[in-house]
């Protein structure tokens, strides 16, 4: 796994370096030979030259596989170039609009065919720190390309910083090699569908293209600003590609200070949602501040913002977003979402500017930040919303990749993973007056009169008798609980119990939480009232949550997941949830240990803890988190954990760090045993291998 990381790190740098000094060489050029006004044309024709491309590009990917199709694309880019060196002095016009379109498919596509290959060489989990290296790596290639361009420019013009890109794309096809093809489940050719068909089914891949289309119409809008302003002030070609060298060089050397530091940390510390969503964020406060100040440092220091960030914060986030994903899913649609949503950004962008070159030439600077504007603010919408549909994913991926799940043991699998609404706090004024209330005294009729001193007999013969003359009178409840202590008639108090709960929910609560009733009788009370879906049983059963009897609280929990899987809205409020398990974990070892063993229970997602840990103190915890996360998904990645595939195990372990709150993490992790080694098991032929990889990732 680390050389993996190493190889796709150096990749990572070239890639980005060889991308920088085509961006620097292909500006200067452009801005050089034809005027400012025709860079939106050459934008929108990029997009529609762009978009039939990468819908062929993502068909090739899906049926020959990423890494194969990046190395022939990254061979074809370096002959491209070369073809490219070789026209300059006798075609510049054409070479250089050739160029723009060339480097605006070619670096998309090849970007996004880098991804596609790492994304399926790591599991959802450890991708998220073997990505934070290698975006860190594609910061270093941008200062190690800003640095070649600059270097080239003064040197030797721009015509040498174009011969640097050959030798760059047959590197990284070098290190490819060296990191080897990703071993992928591959589809029947048969069972493949197409990118846009499946991007239309995904309402997921849909909210990401349109994240990227956004992202990009703001990117567009400020990029024509930001050129256009350099190219009146600097003009010259040999000023041109200097100040781009320098300015790729300087945004490079800032992000790569932003990706080690404040990227990585918002990343682990704060989730995905949160830091795609510093790159609109700061749009919106810039463009604010831009529109105030003016100017031209105002228009580059924005335009670098949204450099140093998109590489950076926004890289950095989006690139997980696709890791819960099936391989062939990704394969179909990675492209498209990339490079034709984002030229398709591009496009939309730069038409609106076009549309006020026409109407109005001289009202393009506020024109264009107010659409960059509008896209950052339905970009911030989107990043917020995307952490929602990525854990979907992810418990939708530990779903598929199950195998031999029987279906009785599958309940309800909607998607519940982000927090529960929180609901208001238990009404304890309430229920003391429903206990005061079920303690009044009443003026007792004859038969109720008789049915006590039956009750009260000491008689078994006599009680049950009793109870099984007819239905319990209401004001017999608290007469009768205590017969609960009695192992002999016990089951037919709880008949009588049953036939009644619904109606006498008040003395059962004030039965629970009397400590001066026995523990024998309290243990059974939860039970009963778990039959009862009711506010009122509800509150009383989370204020048992807090009880210091141990068995107690473990049965008061059982009775609230039981609530929870007939209505998932009847759950206690997250805070006294959130406070219970913290109690739980915050027990000293050795009481932890003294606990024994898990229970045996016939609810699903409880039942996987015996594949983690035997220990009933973790089964407990569980139950409680059952109460605020989704439990048929929590079951899923409990029984991902407890297996042998390593890379369902951090599908397993990814979606727990998002869906757990932060606060127990620290405590809550060291017993989820992810570090043991993988079991060995008797070889396999490669057909069964094969098999087993497709039933994992079928559906």
């Amino acid at each position: 796994m680390r050389s993996a990381v190493v190889l796709a790190t150096l990749s990572g740098v070239l890639m980005i370096a060889q991308l920088i000094v085509a961006k620097a060489t292909r500006d200067t050029l452009f801005l050089s030979t034809f005027p400012v006004t025709a860079l939106p044309a050459a934008m929108i024709f990029t997009a529609a030259v762009t978009l039939p491309a990468v819908l062929g590009g993502s068909s090739l990917i899906a049926r020959a596989g990423p890494y194969r199709f990046l190395l022939g694309f990254l061979l074809a880019n370096a002959l491209a170039f070369a073809a490219e060196w070789t026209l300059i002095p006798t075609s510049p016009r054409l070479v250089a609009g050739f160029i723009y379109v060339h480097v605006g498919l070619f670096g998309g596509l090849s970007i996004s065919g880098f991804w596609s290959v790492v994304n399926e060489h790591f599991d959802p989990h450890s991708a998220r720190r073997a990505f934070a290296r290698i975006g860190f790596g594609f910061a270093l290639g941008g200062l190690l390309g800003g640095i070649i361009a600059e270097r080239m420019a003064t040197w030797f013009g721009v015509r040498a910083m174009l011969l640097t890109l050959v030798p760059t794309n047959l590197a990284i096809v070098g290190l490819l090699i060296a990191l080897g093809s990703p071993q992928s489940p591959v589809e029947p050719v048969a069972t493949r569908a197409s990118g846009l068909s499946t991007l239309a089914r995904s309402g997921y891949l849909r909210a990401l293209a349109l994240l990227v289309v956004m992202v990009a119409v703001s990117a567009s809008a400020l990029d024509y600003s930001f050129k256009s302003r350099v190219a009146s002030v600097l003009g010259e070609p040999a000023r041109l590609a200097k100040f781009f060298a320098v300015y790729y060089m300087a945004t490079s050397v800032i992000t790569v200070v932003f990706q080690a530091t404040w990227s990585r940390i918002s990343l682990q510390r704060f989730g995905i949602g949160v830091t795609l969503s510093v790159l609109p964020a700061v749009l919106l406060l810039g463009g604010t501040v831009s529109a105030v100040v003016g100017g031209l440092w105002a228009v580059v220091l924005l335009r670098g913002a949204e450099a140093v960030l998109a590489t950076s914060f926004f890289r950095s986030a989006y690139e997980p977003l696709y890791t819960p994903l099936p391989p062939q899913k990704k394969r179909a649609t990675k492209a498209i979402i990339d490079v034709a949503a984002d030229r398709l950004g591009d496009a939309i962008g730069s038409g609106g500017i076009w549309i006020v070159l026409a109407l109005a030439p001289h009202r393009t600077w506020p024109a264009a930040l107010t659409i960059a504007m509008i896209a950052a603010a339905v970009s911030l919408w989107l990043s917020l919303k995307l952490q929602k549909g990525y854990v979907a994913e992810l418990a939708r991926s530990l779903r598929k990749g199950m195998i031999h799940v029987p279906e009785h043991e599958i309940q309800d699998a909607t998607t519940r993973l982000t927090l529960s609404q929180t609901h208001s706090n238990i009404d304890r004024s309430l229920l003391l007056r429903e206990v005061a209330a079920a303690r009044k005294p009443h003026v007792a009729a004859p038969e109720v009169a008789r049915a006590v001193a039956e009750l009260m007999s000491g008689d078994p013969a006599r009680i049950v008798r009793e109870l099984e003359a007819g239905p319990l009178n209401r004001r017999l409840v608290s007469l009768v609980v205590p017969l609960l202590e009695h192992n002999d008639i016990r089951g037919k108090v709880i008949q009588a119990l049953d036939a009644v709960a619904h109606e006498a929910i008040g003395q059962l609560s004030d039965a629970l939480l009397d400590v001066e009733l026995s523990n024998r009788v309290r243990y059974r009370i939860p039970s009963l009232l778990a039959k009862v879906a009711n506010p009122k049983a509800m509150r009383a059963l989370t204020q048992g949550l807090s009880d210091p009897d141990f068995e107690l609280r473990e049965r008061c929990a059982r009775a609230l997941l039981s609530f929870r899987r007939r209505d998932p809205t009847l759950r206690p409020p997250n805070a006294l949830v959130l406070a219970a398990v913290q109690r739980e974990l915050e027990v000293s070892p050795p009481i932890w240990r003294s606990r024994g063993a898990a229970k045996p229970t016939r609810d699903p997602t409880l039942s996987q803890i015996g594949a983690l840990s035997s220990n009933r103190s973790l089964q407990h915890v569980f139950t409680l988190l059952c109460l605020r996360l989704n439990p048929d998904e929590l079951e899923l990645a409990l029984r991902a954990l407890g297996g042998n595939d390593s890379k369902l195990r951090g599908t397993a372990l990814e979606y727990l760090e998002n869906v757990v709150p932060t606060e127990l993490k620290e405590a809550l992790w060291p017993h989820l045993a992810d570090h043991r080694p993988l079991r060995k098991s008797a070889p396999r032929s490669k057909g069964e291998l094969a098999d087993e990889l497709k039933r994992s990732f079928s559906g």
